[in-house]
């Protein structure tokens, strides 16, 4: 599945790809499966921005659905 993020001039800001845990870098992956751990993991995305690439998991804990957001080295960028 892809989502894609357009501007009102039709210029495409970002894509979303879904893809595997075991796919994506090692420091993301760790970050991911840290937040998620008491929770169940739904999916993950790779979100391109621009020329950055973060991947994302998308998570249930305690009947929530939320969100992670991690750069390639590890570093979470939105929760």
């Amino acid at each position: 599945m892809r989502e894609i993020v357009y501007r009102p001039n039709g210029q495409v800001t970002e894509f979303e790809e879904e893809s595997y845990l075991s796919e994506i870098p090692p420091g993301a992956r760790a970050a991911i499966e840290k937040v998620v751990a008491s929770g169940e993991l739904l999916k993950v995305n790779i979100i391109h921005r621009g020329r950055a690439l973060l991947h994302e998991g998308e998570y249930r804990l305690e009947g929530a659905k939320k969100k992670v957001i991690a750069d390639a080295a590890g570093r979470v960028v939105s929760t």
